[in-house]
């Protein structure tokens, strides 16, 4: 089973279009937070999952 995605060989047009990419400021803050609130829920799923 899988995805079945395949990958096309990159483009002189795509790697130009790769390098004007600008990303957010705060990208990695946001990063941050969502690491942080799926490592929150992951230890309360283990926390339930214990007191039972």
């Amino acid at each position: 089973m899988g995805l079945g995605i395949r990958l096309l060989p990159t483009s002189e047009k795509d790697l130009v279009a790769a390098k004007h990419v600008k990303f957010s400021s705060n990208f990695s803050k946001i990063y941050v937070n969502h690491s942080y609130c799926l490592n929150l829920n992951r230890l309360e799923l283990e926390a339930k999952s214990h007191s039972k």
